[in-house]
């Protein structure tokens, strides 16, 4: 019943009111906006991720496969400090919070560029030379297809992927709706990001595991364009808490046993399994075939993501909200 109701709850009447006044899951003017990047940061591991790839190559696809676990398999792979985050500036913030996601991920761009035609034309955001996607927000009972939907065929399997995680998270989150996706083959800007949503660059924050290596290749002056950009450890076999590993290696193994994967897609086996670049916390096949998401060996301690940096600033327009709120709240008491 708990599944199920997956696919048919609905989105509450505030979200219904949000959506009326703003677009299905698009932030407005006056929103607290954070921009998620997803592998290592959302969710667990990468290529969004290699779990689901494993998934699809053994059941043929996505779409193949056992749904009604697939989609729990989805809200497992959320990170809790990502949950965390957003329930503590729910709380605080005097604006209202919203989730769009941000990924880097030039395969996904080159590929639906191709599909370019007569059918189809690619959903850049302006400028075009920026090679970033907009991918619109939409409702829950869309599942994870919802990203998929609005790109031709060719990119269902790589779109499935991102939608089953972004879908996942939202489940996790509560939101009552899937969020929008950036996906860009070059490098993060929070002012074209602004820009696109129409919120001013002040009230947007990446949350993304590789935020400083991104800041070094701003070249935007605007000041926000880099203190926005906000650090988060890695999230992995290793960074995982013992107890989520373990239900999601439980899942896995009851649900998507991976016997004759070799046999069918030993290219995607090979790597998955047998390429030594990639690191232990980053590997979720073992060289025998099985399921190895659950590492105690390499557990460390998990970091809670800082939120202090986006309420650090009094000249923000978020902290000038905060203390607007705080005052206000102060004569109520006085």
């Amino acid at each position: 019943m708990f599944l199920r109701s997956f696919l048919t709850q609905r989105a509450t009447a505030a979200h219904d009111l949000r959506w009326a006044r703003c677009g299905l899951g698009r932030p407005c003017d006056g929103h607290l906006v954070l921009l998620i990047d997803l592998d290592e940061c959302a969710v667990l591991g990468r290529d969004t991720n290699d779990i689901l790839r494993l998934i699809a190559g053994s059941a043929g696809s996505l779409r193949e496969a056992d749904q009604l676990h697939l989609l729990l398999a989805g809200a497992y792979l959320a990170n809790p400090c990502l949950k965390d985050a957003f329930t503590a500036l729910q709380s605080l913030s005097a604006l209202p919070v919203e989730i769009v996601f941000y990924t880097q991920k030039w395969a996904v761009v080159g590929k639906l560029r191709a599909c370019a035609g007569p059918g189809y034309r690619v959903p850049y955001i302006e400028p075009s030379e920026s090679g970033t996607v907009y991918l619109e927000a939409g409702p829950l009972a869309e599942t994870y297809q919802y990203l998929s939907n609005q790109a031709p065929e060719q990119m269902t399997s790589e779109l499935d992927r991102l939608g089953l995680v972004t879908w996942g998270v939202a489940r996790t989150l509560n939101l009552g709706y899937t969020p929008a996706v950036f996906v860009t083959e070059g490098l993060k800007d929070l002012r074209l990001v602004a820009q696109h949503l129409g919120v001013p660059p002040g009230c947007v924050f990446l949350f993304d595991d590789k935020s400083v290596s991104h800041a070094e290749l701003v070249r935007d002056p605007l000041p926000y364009s880099v203190e926005h950009m906000l650090p988060v450890q890695p999230f992995n076999c290793a960074t995982i808490p013992r107890m989520y590993a373990a239900r999601l290696q439980c899942l896995l193994e009851t649900h998507f046993p991976l016997e004759g994967l070799r046999e069918r897609d030993f290219p995607l086996f090979k790597e998955a399994a047998l390429d030594p670049s990639w690191p232990a916390e980053c590997t979720s096949l073992s060289p025998g075939g099985k399921w190895i998401v659950d590492k105690p060996a390499i557990a460390i301690a998990r970091e809670p993501w800082d939120i202090s940096r986006v309420f650090s600033r009094k000249s923000s327009p978020l902290a000038n909200a905060l203390l607007r709120r705080l005052r206000v709240e102060k004569t109520r008491t006085s």
